[in-house]
Parts: structure tokens; sequence; C-alpha cells
């Protein structure tokens, strides 16, 4: 068998062992790996008494050195030396994080370069970069890219919190959910939802509802159904009779599981049928309606995964209101400014970055939280009036109030005037922060 050597050193008169870089100048010794277990197991025990407080405590050694740096006012000490050094200037993100900065920050942004030469100030919670991002959001409503629309969050339907992505997979996630096969059968003319297809082959099936047996009557392509136009189980959305309702082809159905036809109905629209019934028990109400139209095929109980939430033990996701910039309207612009950009290693800028840029969505810029940098949005209560604030210096003038601070807290409380008179009232802010 083929030895195996490992090397290390012994350091300081209590033969403390770690780990040697190949190069130091410093006595080496090699040991087989028999030899080098019996000095790790060593080596452990040795940093248990250190951590134990036999040599030092680590906390104690700490709170000392801090206290050093205290008294000496090392960081407005620092700074003065440096003052005439030359400028960095480190922006990191995200932006709107109100800890302290983390040592990553520290180690690749500030600390090592005040160390080789440079002047390097701090701001955290600056007021004038959240102005900035004002300024920069205010812009872009002016330019018709900023909406209002809805986002599918991981938020608890009995309660009002988000639960962390990270937590997900977490959570219990069997749900037991009904399964109904209706009839779909093709329609001259209908009205906005439709069917997608990407199957090799479908068969037409012909049932007996006495007795639940199936027959084949044809097979068929898959593409032979697009185009095909179709009756609704509901009479929703007749407005858009000539455009919807028919089955469009699309490369993200699959023909592994199911039959091969995904049904897309639009999003976060009330229904007025179910209305006030929470999702899951509108299940059997559907059901019940179904039939009552006699299109009912079959009828099943199907348990699958599904995201719930521990604490109200109610499913996950739901559509809530957010705030959006259309950045899909600027992809051209994006990908030809990207052409003008140099990456480091070089093949990010026509792979990686390149490749999210051509995929890149709306962004939804909002989040349901107390901390954060604050959307500069006054909207009446009719929804018929909105100011986009762009300046601390807009919003005392319209306001008619002081701001010393852009949180939650401190401008929460201040509302706008309606231009259209005093009858009208006033605009308060909207509730959302900047993710």
């Amino acid at each position: 068998m083929e030895q195996i050597w490992v090397q290390i050193q012994l350091v300081g008169p209590q033969n403390h062992v770690q780990s040697s870089p190949a190069q130091s100048h410093r006595p080496k010794l090699l040991y087989k790996l028999k030899e080098y277990k019996s000095l790790a197991t060593q080596a452990t025990k040795t940093m248990e008494e250190v951590c134990e407080g036999i040599y030092f405590s680590f906390p104690k050694q700490e709170e000392e050195i801090l206290k050093l740096w205290d008294d000496i006012k090392a960081f407005k000490t620092q700074l003065k030396k440096t003052e005439s050094k030359p400028e960095f200037i480190f922006y990191d993100g995200p932006p709107f994080a109100t800890g302290l900065p983390h040592y990553g920050h520290l180690l690749a942004g500030t600390r090592y370069q005040t160390m080789i030469g440079h002047h390097v100030t701090r701001r955290t919670m600056d007021l004038k970069y959240m102005e900035s991002c004002w300024w920069v959001f205010s812009q872009l409503y002016q330019k018709g890219l900023v909406y209002k629309g809805f986002k599918v969050r991981d938020k608890s339907s009995g309660s009002v919190y988000v639960v962390a992505e990270c937590r997900l997979s977490q959570l219990p996630n069997n749900i037991k959910k009904p399964k109904v096969d209706a009839l779909n059968g093709p329609a001259q003319d209908s009205t906005m939802s439709k069917a997608k297809t990407k199957t090799p082959s479908r068969e037409k099936l012909e049932n007996n509802p006495d007795t639940g047996s199936y027959g084949l009557l044809q097979k068929f392509s898959g593409a032979t159904l697009v185009g095909t136009k179709y009756v609704p189980l509901f009479d929703y959305f007749t407005e858009f009779s000539g455009v919807a309702f028919r089955v469009v082809a699309d490369n993200y159905v699959t023909d592994d599981s199911g039959t091969g036809v995904v049904h897309c109905v639009p999003a976060f629209e009330k229904v007025s049928d179910f209305g006030g019934c929470y999702v899951k028990d509108a299940d059997k109400d559907i059901i019940t309606a179904i039939k009552a139209k006699g299109r009912l095929v079959n009828s099943q109980t199907l348990t699958h995964s599904y995201p719930f939430c521990w604490r109200s033990d109610t499913s996950l996701y739901r559509a809530v209101p957010s705030w959006f910039i259309a950045v899909e309207k600027l992809k051209e612009q994006l990908l030809e400014n990207n052409k003008q950009t140099y990456w480091v290693p070089d093949f990010v800028k026509q792979k990686r970055f390149h490749n999210w840029l051509e995929n890149v969505r709306h962004w939804a810029v909002s989040r349901s939280r107390f901390w954060g940098t604050p959307l500069p949005v006054w909207i009446s209560g009719d929804g018929e009036e909105t100011i986009v604030i762009d300046s601390v210096e807009k919003l005392e003038k319209l306001s008619g109030a002081k701001v010393n601070d852009l949180y939650r807290h401190n401008i929460d409380h201040i509302t706008i005037p309606s231009s259209c008179g005093p009858d009208f009232g006033v605009l308060p802010r909207v509730d959302d922060v900047f993710d």
C-alpha cells in the first residue's frame, strides 16, 4: 500500500501543532499518517485547553483590544494620518441592509485598502445615498418604467408574513388535492385562458360515466391541437373573445406525466362565484359547480408536495401587491451596453452575464417589511393621484414637514396635500420599502 505523508510544523515552547506553508523557513518534520493522527489528536486537545482559558481567554483578549482602540481613538487617528493619501471609494450591496458591515466588507474593501496606504472613509445608513435611490426611482417612473402589479411570494395564506426561501425545504409539504377531469370540447369561438401542449402524440378517449370505463377512439400528434379553441368551464373574461381559450405550443410542457396539456389561467383576478372562501376550502365548491354544468368526467384525490406554514398550518404562496421596474423594455439596450464592458475573467461577459441579461425579467423592487429605504410613492385613497418624490427638498416643499431621516418610522406619518384641493384630502405614502 502506498504510504501517505503529511507535512506539519512544531512551533513555540509548548510544541503546539499547526499547519505550515510550503515555503516556511521554520524547522519541518515529516510524519507518516499514523504518527500524524497522534499529533492531530494532541493539537485538538491543546486547542480545547486554550479555548477553556488555561492560557488566555479569547473574549477577554478581544475586549482588551477593543478598549485599546477606543483609548487611542484608532479609527479617527488612522483617518487623520491617511487624509493626504489616495482616496479609496468602495460601493457594496445590497444598499438597503440595515446591519453593520460584516467581516467580508472589512476584509475586501476597507481595512486592507487602509493598510496599503489609502484614505478610506466609511458610511453606514447614509441619508444622501438613500436620497439618490429615490432620485433614480423617480427617473424610472418618469420614463414609464415603473408599475404596480403582483408577485407570487412564499407568504402564508393564513397570516401576513413572508417565509424565507431557505426555510421552504424544512416545511411539511404533503397535501391532498382533488383531481378533476372535466369535458373541454372544441369550440368555434370562445374567450382568455390558454392550454399549452408539447407531446409527440395524444389519445382521444370515450368514457361511459355510468361505469367509469374508457375506450380509445383515436391517436394523433399533439401539434394538431395547436390553435384549437375550447369551451371554458366558467364564463369569465368574455371581453377577450377571439384571442383566448385556445391551445398554443411551449417547450416547458413535458410529456412524461399528466396529459401533456397544461391549462394556464389568468392570475390574481377576483372570482365572484367563490368570493370570500379560503382557497383550499373552495375545491369542493368548484367540483360541485363543474358537476352541475354536466362537465364532470371523474373526481379523485391525489397527494403531492406543497409547502405549508408551520405556524398557521396553511399553504404558502400568495400573490402580493408589488412595485416593478419594467426591465424587459431595456433588454436590448442592456445587451448592447454589456458589449462595451470589460470582465475578469472574460468569459463572464459573453456567457454568464450575457445569458442573465438575455433572460432578464421585470424587477420586483418592493418588499413588505419595516426596515429598508422606503419607496418614495405617495398615492391618494382613490388611486387617482400619484406623486413620486425624488429628493428630501421636494418632500419638505410638498408636505411642509422637516425631514432629517428617510427611514419609515421618521417619514410614514408625512402626508402630501392633494393638488386637486383641500376637499380631496391628503396623499399617504405606500407601505413598501425597497428590496
